[in-house]
């Protein structure tokens, strides 16, 4: 999901609408639905991480 999200920011900067990424480097590599790209996209999967990283540092 954060590997994702990263590809579609990286060409979001470079000026590549999420459409084309999706059709064009997720589908073929991934083969996800464009409604399950688009969940993964408002997903915060990196902020969720983190907290599940700090839950693992403290019960150690």
């Amino acid at each position: 999901m954060i590997e994702i999200q990263n590809l579609v920011l990286e060409r979001k900067r470079k000026g590549i609408t999420q459409k084309y990424v999706y059709d064009i480097e997720i589908y073929p590599r991934y083969h996800i639905s464009y409604s399950t790209f688009n969940r993964y996209l408002s997903y915060p999967a990196k902020r969720e991480l983190k907290e599940k990283e700090k839950e693992l540092a403290t019960a150690v």
